[in-house]
């Protein structure tokens, strides 16, 4: 697996101490073209927006959230347009960015329209696989058991895009 490279926010900008993700959300940025830039977006932006890694074009695995029991302000709610069940939950125990663990993938145009790289796909896979092992998360498509959600499972979004969400619950379930 790549090495993981930290690039850690500020503990003001997370939620510290939230209980054992049941989802892990995958996610692409709508533009950017590095990690490095995707961290001084989360540094700057007064939404206070974060998530606990980004995959870059080359593959590369950055990590901004650590502890992984802190949470990144990714998610937040879902909403009418969501899935019944993250509805659900939400309205049961609150805000999603407390039973989520969210990873970026580095996608240059603002419609998220580019196709992942080789290496995004591979470093994706198995960092997916890795926290799935490592926190007990099923590798499949997400329900309110939990899973493997995307973005737009979540609200009415056109992130992650064409990401190959099928693509990858398939080679996880392999």
């Amino acid at each position: 697996m790549q090495t993981i490279k930290d690039m850690l926010l500020p503990r003001e900008r997370v939620f510290m101490n939230h209980i054992t993700p049941k989802w892990i959300v995958l996610h692409k940025t709508a533009g950017g073209s590095t990690v490095e830039a995707l961290y001084d977006y989360f540094l700057n932006d007064a939404q206070m927006k974060s998530s606990h890694f980004a995959i870059g074009l080359k593959g590369e695995i950055t990590r901004y959230v650590n502890p992984m029991i802190d949470g990144a302000c990714a998610n937040c709610c879902s909403d009418s347009t969501g899935e019944v069940f993250l509805q659900d939950f939400n309205r049961q125990y609150g805000n999603l960015n407390w039973y989520t663990i969210s990873i970026e993938h580095i996608d240059t145009k603002p419609d998220n329209s580019s196709s992942l790289t080789f290496e995004q796909k591979m470093s994706s896979i198995e960092l997916i696989n890795m926290l799935c092992d490592h926190h007990k998360i099923p590798k499949k498509i997400g329900d309110s058991t939990g899973g493997i959600i995307i973005h737009k499972n979540i609200c009415n979004t056109v992130c992650p895009g064409n990401f190959p969400y099928q693509e990858l619950i398939s080679f996880l379930r392999a």
